[in-house]
């Protein structure tokens, strides 16, 4: 028996959808017939050094975290965003990734000083200002850049969007926030009215409204302290991330250069970054359930100061 060779081939096992077939995965990756791929589930016959090389680089699986090892070193896989092919790419894995966790029953902790990425999808054209803006920000300065419309970033990439919210959605997750949480996206905002890249200020209203109606509706959530536990940090969250397990399996996203992400699965840094949750869960408020006080506070506050950027915007129309 080779307790590694079990230990991978069930791991790749979890990462596959409902339709999928190990055998047919392992023929397919590695190019061998059904027969060896059999005796290869059946440990009979042991996996070449190429194979396991090419079954981790297929799933994106760190040596490290297959071997259990007790390193400093840590393996990133780099979301890297230079295109709209790019952002595709990395919403895709994202969406997959989710839906394997709901599928497993895992959960997930986010902290991070703006509103974590994945609440920013419930609304067509504040989905699409968004990754206009992540998009516009990624590539080199320009003299003349093109004016916001959900057109410009295209329908495929905004429904996609939303099935990553949607995925978000089906599995119970914890939050920490802080006040400042919503002063990103309204700076965003400004900036962009302010350089022309809005075609009219009704255009940035109504991002500043779907804007008010997500955290409306995230309120809600919250209030009823099932699917979401928020919790509200009274310092500054300087370790912007997303930390996920399911099925033992620990693996944390973190931000890289404001708009890159990486990813983990090393056994050590996902362990230390959820004690760093834990302990920072410790010290915030909870939100949830009965701490519906601090609660209306927060959005209230929310809700003020998106009112104000839109008071702002309409005094631009008169």
């Amino acid at each position: 028996m080779n307790p590694i060779q079990d230990y991978l081939l069930n791991y790749i096992k979890q990462q596959l959808q409902p339709h999928q077939s190990l055998v047919d995965v392992l023929q397919e990756v590695l190019g061998i017939s059904k027969d060896s791929a059999y005796r290869r589930l059946r440990n009979n016959t042991a996996l070449t050094l190429e194979e396991g090389v090419k079954l981790c680089l297929h799933f994106h699986i760190s040596v490290d975290s297959l071997l259990n090892t007790e390193t400093e070193h840590v393996v990133f896989q780099y979301f890297r965003f230079r295109s709209a092919d790019s952002f595709r790419v990395y919403l895709a894995s994202i969406r997959d990734r989710l839906r394997q966790i709901a599928r497993l029953q895992g959960k997930i902790i986010c902290a991070d000083d703006d509103l974590p990425i994945l609440h920013h999808f419930q609304h067509p054209e504040h989905t699409a200002f968004k990754m206009y803006y992540w998009l516009l920000s990624t590539q080199p300065a320009q003299a003349h850049k093109p004016t916001f419309s959900p057109a410009w970033v295209g329908k495929e990439l905004i429904e996609l969007a939303q099935e990553v919210h949607e995925a978000y959605c089906q599995i119970p997750a914890v939050e920490i926030w802080t006040e400042d949480c919503a002063n990103t996206t309204l700076r965003q905002i400004l900036y962009c009215v302010e350089v022309g890249a809005f075609g009219s200020p009704a255009e940035a209203r109504l991002v500043c409204q779907q804007f008010l109606e997500m955290l409306q509706s995230i309120e809600k959530k919250a209030s009823e302290g099932k699917a979401l536990q928020l919790y509200l940090s009274e310092v500054q969250i300087d370790n912007n991330c997303i930390w996920a397990e399911a099925h033992e399996k620990q693996e944390v996203f973190t931000r890289h250069q404001s708009f890159n992400i990486v990813r983990t699965e090393s056994r050590l840094f996902c362990e230390d970054t959820h004690l760093f949750l834990q302990d920072l869960m410790q010290k915030s408020m909870l939100l949830s359930g009965t701490g519906e006080k601090k609660r209306h506070q927060l959005f209230a506050y929310l809700y003020q100061r998106i009112e104000e950027v839109i008071e702002k915007l309409s005094s631009k129309t008169q």
